[in-house]
């Protein structure tokens, strides 16, 4: 569950940096622990979840009637 809401926390604030430091204070984790924890389970660092959730929803937001300049500022780029 804690894990959840980070990941969730992520999900919601692609637009943001990642602050680590935040997430594990939400997990109730040192940093490092939740890096480990969050790779056990997703199987990426959260910081690659973000990437690949960033991705995720730029691929999506390519339709052509948004540019790519305010697609990349939607993701956090």
């Amino acid at each position: 569950p804690r894990l959840s809401a980070v990941a969730e926390r992520i999900e919601q604030r692609l637009d943001e940096p990642l602050e680590l430091g935040a997430l594990a204070a939400l997990s109730q984790l040192s940093k490092s622990q939740l890096e480990r924890d969050f790779h056990a389970l997703f199987g990426f660092t959260p910081r690659d979840y973000l990437q690949k959730c960033r991705m995720e929803k730029a691929l999506a937001l390519l339709d052509g009637t948004e540019t790519i300049a305010r697609i990349a500022y939607a993701c956090g780029y």
